[in-house]
């Protein structure tokens, strides 16, 4: 699965819009990669 692919999931699993999905998607991955830099 690509990103595309999950925010197109992530868009119907929650009934919400692409864009939106795409914002949570990014939101995630933004938190979840600074975790990681910080050990």
């Amino acid at each position: 699965m690509n990103k595309n692919e999950l925010v197109s999931a992530v868009a119907d699993a929650a009934s919400i819009s692409k864009g939106d999905a795409q914002s949570a998607v990014d939101a995630v991955f933004s938190v979840i990669t600074g975790e990681l830099k910080k050990g």
